[in-house]
């Protein structure tokens, strides 16, 4: 049986055209770390568990982001263009639930 690792990648793309692809796996293990460490109840989720907690898609998710449902900083936080971390307390705290 061989280990599966997740790589979560960045795409940069710059002025003169070119685009780059940055690991940012070591912020995000960082990230969770970090919320483990300091035993934080801001439990981190990725936009797919979220659609799965609220039953709707993912591309429900990131639309509610467009449209400032999901406030930056508050209840998720951008690793880059596409990947993105909630915080689920501030979504539960959102929702009214416990």
């Amino acid at each position: 049986m061989s280990d599966k690792r997740v790589i979560f990648l960045q795409m940069v793309f710059q002025e003169d055209g070119k685009i780059i692809s940055e690991d940012v796996t070591k912020e995000v293990l960082r990230m969770k770390q970090e919320a483990n460490t300091k035993k934080l109840s801001n439990e981190i989720m990725s936009v797919e568990e979220v659609a799965e907690l609220l039953k709707i898609k993912v591309r429900s998710v990131r639309n509610k982001m467009c449209n400032g449902e999901f406030l930056e900083g508050t209840h998720y936080k951008r690793l880059s263009r596409r990947h993105v971390v909630f915080y689920k307390k501030a979504l539960l705290e959102m929702l009214g639930l416990p």
